[in-house]
C-alpha cells in the first residue's frame, strides 16, 4: 500500500468516525466515553488500514473504503500521466526538461513541507510552555501532566486546582499531544483539528463536573468560571481552566440534564455505520 493510499484511507475513516460523534455523541454527558471514542477512532482511524484480518475487513468496510481511495488516486495518476502526454515531442527530446516533478510527487512534497513546518511548530509550542511553567503567571491556572500552576491570589483557589488535578489523574496532556501530532501529519484534513478542539472540550467538562461537584452548587461554579476567565491568555499545549472560547458551552453542558442511560447504546452505531457501507 502506498503512503497516498494509507492516508485517504485514514482520513476517511476519520470522516465516518466524526460524523458519528459530531451528530449522534456530542451532546451527551457521557464525558468519559466520549473522551475514549475521541481517541478510540482516531487510532482505530491509524489502524484500520494497516488490519489484514478478514473480519476487520468485513466489520470496517475495509474492502469499500478501499475502492473509493483506489479511485481518488487513479484520477491523481490518470492527471500525471495527461500532464506527460501534453508535452509537445520536439521539447520531450531535451534530456534537461526531463527532470520535471509529477504531480504525485510535488504533491508529496508540499505535503511533507507543511507536515515538517507545523511539527516544528509543536516543538516550538513546547519549548515555549517549558518557560511558562518556569514562570508564575498572574491570573494564570493551567496543567501539564503532572505539573499544576494557579496564582495563589485566585478566588476559590482551591476548587480550581481540583478542577486542574483531574486533567493530572487522568493523563489528559497525552491526548492533547497525541492529536497535535495527528493534526500535523493530517493538515489537509479539517476534521483532524476538529478532533483536536473536541477532545479539549471533553477535558475541561470532565473537570467541570468533578470539581463543580466539590462546591455543591453549580451556579457557584459558574461565576467562578466567568469571573476569572478574562484576561488569561492560556497555552494552546496545557489544560487551562482559563480558556474563554471554550466558557459558553462549558456552562451549558454542566447544567445540561444528565443523559440517561438509554443512551449509551449510540456508542454501538459505529458498527452498523461500516456494516451497511
Amino acid at each position: 500500500m502506498s503512503a497516498l493510499m494509507y492516508l485517504l484511507q485514514v482520513n476517511l475513516y476519520l470522516f465516518l468516525f466524526y460524523c458519528l460523534y459530531f451528530v449522534l455523541l456530542r451532546q451527551e454527558t457521557f464525558f468519559k466515553m466520549n473522551r475514549f471514542y475521541l481517541v478510540g477512532s482516531a487510532l482505530l482511524s491509524l489502524a484500520i488500514p494497516l488490519m489484514k484480518l478478514q473480519w476487520v475487513k468485513d466489520l470496517f468496510g475495509t474492502e469499500q473504503v478501499y475502492r473509493t481511495t483506489q479511485k481518488v488516486s487513479y484520477v491523481m495518476n490518470q492527471a500525471t500521466a495527461s500532464t506527460v502526454q501534453n508535452i509537445p515531442i520536439s521539447k520531450q527530446i531535451y534530456p534537461a526538461l526531463d527532470t520535471g516533478l509529477t504531480n504525485i510527487q510535488l504533491i508529496g512534497i508540499i505535503y511533507m513541507s507543511i507536515t515538517a513546518i507545523l511539527l516544528l511548530n509543536f516543538f516550538r509550542k513546547l519549548y515555549h510552555l517549558n518557560r511558562t511553567l518556569k514562570l508564575n503567571g498572574k491570573n494564570q491556572a493551567f496543567s501539564f501532566f503532572n505539573i499544576v500552576s494557579v496564582d495563589p491570589d485566585l478566588v476559590e483557589k482551591d476548587t480550581i486546582i481540583k478542577h486542574e488535578m483531574v486533567h493530572v489523574r487522568q493523563w489528559h496532556s497525552i491526548d492533547i499531544i497525541f492529536f497535535e501530532i495527528f493534526a500535523a501529519f493530517n493538515w489537509f484534513n479539517p476534521i483532524a483539528f476538529w478532533y483536536k478542539r473536541a477532545i479539549t472540550d471533553i477535558h475541561e467538562f470532565i473537570a467541570d463536573d468533578t470539581a463543580a461537584s466539590t462546591m455543591n452548587d453549580k451556579s457557584a461554579y459558574t461565576l467562578l468560571l466567568v469571573s476569572n476567565v478574562f484576561g488569561a491568555k492560556p497555552h494552546q499545549l496545557t489544560n487551562s481552566f482559563f480558556n474563554q472560547s471554550l466558557i459558553k458551552r462549558r456552562i451549558m453542558m454542566l447544567h445540561k440534564t444528565k443523559s440517561r442511560q438509554v443512551a449509551i447504546l449510540k456508542y454501538g452505531l459505529s458498527v452498523p455505520l461500516f456494516a451497511l457501507m
